[in-house]
């Protein structure tokens, strides 16, 4: 039995015995005997160590003080109650007003079982009938957390009979930080409560301190602010109930940044289902909660930027599922392994199952991003998320490389660390290309597209089929640091050694027209991986020649790149 449940069957049995002290009084109306009446009355309900003080006793009115008494393992009592009778003739009380009552809970002690229940079902209400018109309670309700930590809720009840065994109740019940008002049906027939009206406000920062007395476990939540309010009707028999409303959180606060939240909600064992939903958070101050909830892969560091939800969730049996529209602004992502960044991230997308993490094609705008030593800029991208582990990218275009990129569909596997697409490039910056390089002797100034597939899996790196080339209509200027490349075939009588000397140390730069990188080209030998031809012409003034020049490259052409992630990546042998 929940300590909440099992909370309320206590106050309600207690509320059962004070009815009793007014009920006794119908019997009698001497002091004398109304003492001995009330006191016998209240130890057959189970009380003992029974105290009061009969001020006034007649057919009329009754008033008992310094009531006092313990049932169960708790301590009841009552300034004052007041038992009156307009119709002195009828054995009915017309009213019965208890003033000043006090209770401690103590939540230290182990629980004990209620009072017996009739057999096949879990009574709520005690099974009293008294005859009474109008009861009225209010008091004070101590909750005992530890020793010396005590929580005070002021209560007021006032109800009705409307039958012999059904009564029209209001409850008001304050604390601070807190209120619930509401009104309630009590059936002691069928021990079935219905309530509507409701109204319940919580100020969350005294009711996460509440847990933590509670010693109720709460996860990684952030510290939040704000109030719950809570409202709308249901009702309960035995252990089944249901409740239909609406929660808010006003003037929310997580982790001390704005946060909020909005939606109907309905309620019944084991199901909590949030419809019409709202809700907009940041997500720093959520990164370990959304950890625990297994909705991140490990390699993901940090999470930056606010989202906003509208839809609807459902927590069955603690499986959250749900349908909605997800928004997320000022983003920011860092990812461990392998060592990315993304900030100024713009995301939306709507999800037609949140628990399988899988949504309709949506829209992603990143303005810069880095992979490794790999930068990019103004990334335009339409894709759809088809699990914890794919992504299906249906196009996407950046800026990379002093030029612009762009792919067709492609999906990407982030737990496995796998994708497979084709880049296609435009105007990229060949001096940015060869910054990337290791063990390249030359640099170069201008311009290059090309169609470039590459391949990521099981953490090896490589290139397939593809190429590039110098941008048509444009020239490319080439320095190059490799004695003997181009005079190791010259002989000595050519009168172009020496200024192919001056090409191959550098001290010329090569004027280039053609330039073409095929990277596995077909055909090919097997070891091959890249094949560059390029005609150019020295510049220089002294003497015109045209250089035409074919370089070979044989074993992985992916080793001469240095991404900066060495320790992360490796390369595919020859494919």
């Amino acid at each position: 039995m929940s300590r909440p449940r099992s909370t309320l069957r206590r106050l309600l049995w207690i509320g059962g015995a004070l009815v009793l002290v007014g009920g006794a009084a119908l019997i009698v109306w001497r002091r004398a005997a109304t003492h001995t009446a009330l006191s016998a009355a209240l130890r057959a309900a189970g009380a003992s160590d029974v105290r009061l003080a009969v001020k006034e006793a007649s057919p009329w009115r009754v008033e008992v003080e310094g009531v006092g008494f313990g049932l169960q393992e708790h301590r009841v009592s009552a300034r004052k109650v007041t038992a009156e009778r307009a119709r002195w003739w009828q054995p009915r009380l017309s009213s019965l007003r208890v003033e000043g009552a006090a209770m401690t809970l103590d939540l230290t002690r182990p629980e004990t079982a209620p009072p017996a229940a009739e057999a096949g079902a879990t009574r709520v209400l005690p099974a009293i009938d008294v005859p009474v018109d109008r009861v009225s309670v209010d008091g004070v309700l101590s909750v005992k957390f530890e020793a010396a930590d005590t929580e005070e809720f002021a209560v007021k009840f006032e109800a009705v009979q409307a039958t012999r065994l059904r009564w029209n109740a209001e409850i008001e019940a304050t604390a601070p930080g807190s209120r619930l008002h509401g009104l309630l049906e009590l059936d002691f027939a069928t021990s079935a409560v219905s309530w509507r009206d409701v109204h319940a406000e919580l100020d969350l920062s005294r009711a996460q301190d509440w847990a933590r007395r509670l010693e109720v476990d709460l996860g990684p939540l952030p510290a939040l602010g704000g109030r719950a309010v809570v409202s709308g009707v249901g009702a309960a028999l035995g252990d089944d109930f249901n409740h239909r409303g609406r929660i808010e959180w006003r003037d929310g606060t997580a982790g001390g940044r704005p946060a909020a939240w909005s939606s109907d909600v309905a309620l019944t064992p084991g199901v909590v289902q949030l419809t019409a939903a709202h809700g907009e958070a940041e997500l720093a101050p959520w990164m370990e909660f959304i950890r625990r909830l297994d909705l991140l892969p490990a390699e993901v560091s940090e999470l930056q930027g606010r989202v906003r939800f509208d839809g609807e969730l459902a927590l069955r049996e603690g499986a959250l599922g749900g349908r909605g529209a997800v928004e997320w602004s000022d983003g920011g992502v860092t990812l461990t392994d392998p060592d990315f960044t993304a900030t100024g991230i713009a995301a939306s997308f709507r999800f037609d199952d949140l628990a399988g993490l899988r949504s309709q094609p949506g829209t992603v705008r990143i303005a810069q991003l880095r992979l490794g030593a790999l930068t990019a800029a103004q990334a335009d991208l339409e894709l759809s998320v088809q699990g914890l582990d794919e992504l299906s990218v249906h196009r996407a275009a950046f800026e990379s490389l002093g030029g612009k990129m762009s792919t067709g569909p492609f999906i990407v596997r982030p737990l496995r660390q796998e994708f497979e697409a084709t880049f296609v490039l435009d105007g990229v910056a060949m001096e940015q290309v060869l910054a990337l390089t290791d063990k390249v002797p030359a640099t170069a100034v201008g311009r290059v597209d090309g169609r470039v597939p590459v391949r990521w899996t099981k953490g090896e790196f490589y290139f397939g089929t593809g190429w590039l080339a110098l941008k048509a209509g444009t020239t490319a200027e080439l320095e190059l640091h490799a004695r003997g490349l181009l005079t190791g075939g010259v002989p000595p009588t050519d009168v172009r050694g020496e200024l192919m000397q001056k090409v191959e140390s550098g001290l010329l730069r090569l004027l280039v027209s053609e330039l073409r990188l095929d990277l596995r080209p077909p055909n090919a030998p097997d070891d091959r991986t890249a094949v560059l031809r390029l005609t150019g012409q020295p510049k220089s003034s002294e003497l015109k020649t045209t250089v035409n020049l074919e370089v070979n490259v044989n074993g992985p052409v992916e080793q001469l790149l240095n991404l900066g992630m060495d320790e992360r990546l490796s390369f595919g042998g020859v494919k």
